[in-house]
């Protein structure tokens, strides 16, 4: 299987978070699809961002954490999900790779093909995960970023380390109503996610998305 990558991607971090004139415009270029394409009742966003924080969360010192991708085979012909990984080498130092994503139909089991770039990756080579230690604003800053190189068409799922405070306070409830088999539920699911559909509101609405997706993160 691909391996995990423990670096943090190319990516210049602290930016202002208003969104420039150009990616405005890329944004708004989606929406009008996206909006019609989630007026279906069996629509869904075809790929899934999911970070995993390893450790509580601080809203202002660094949060160790893991970022993962999947393409939704439900948005396309039913099943379950596929991981995606990434033409990046997975050994620190080593530059080789366009950072593309590489789908599971490039996935021979013995190769992956890069689509974008033609490179020709063993699975053990490429980037599976990603591991960042940041600040919830540069947690923000990434999704975003990743956000855009899956064209505005996914979900954000967010699950906690057992030591987070909303999960100890979801636990406790749990303990108080004596909910042992909603314990047992709760763990089989995507704790938190923000779906497709409420990010493309709210930025119809006005919201800026990094201010949105940092929000998502600390609530």
């Amino acid at each position: 299987m691909p391996a995990t990558v423990t670096e943090v991607p190319y990516l210049e971090p602290g930016r202002n978070t208003e969104l420039s004139k150009e990616e405005a415009a890329a944004v708004n270029a989606r929406i009008e699809a996206m909006r019609k394409l989630l007026k279906s009742p069996n629509s869904a966003a075809r790929y899934r961002i999911e970070i995993r924080f390893l450790r509580k969360r601080s809203t202002w010192k660094p949060t160790l954490g893991v970022m993962s991708f999947w393409e939704s085979a439900g948005a396309l012909h039913g099943g379950g999900s596929t991981k995606l990984y990434i033409c990046r080498s997975c050994r620190l130092g080593d530059n080789r790779g366009c950072g593309a994503f590489l789908p599971d139909l490039v996935n021979t089991g013995t190769s992956l093909i890069c689509p974008s770039c033609g490179t020709l990756w063993k699975p053990e080579e490429v980037t599976g995960e990603l591991v960042f230690n940041n600040t919830m604003q540069h947690w923000a800053e990434y999704i975003y970023h990743y956000y855009k190189k899956l064209n505005h068409n996914c979900d954000i799922c967010l699950k906690h380390s057992d030591d987070d405070i909303r999960e100890l306070a979801v636990k406790e409830q749990e303990r108080q109503r004596g909910g042992e088999l909603l314990g047992r539920m709760r763990s089989k699911r995507i704790q938190y996610v923000y779906p497709l559909a409420n990010i493309i509101k709210d930025i119809q609405g006005g919201a800026d998305i990094v201010t949105r997706f940092r929000a998502f993160l600390t609530a």
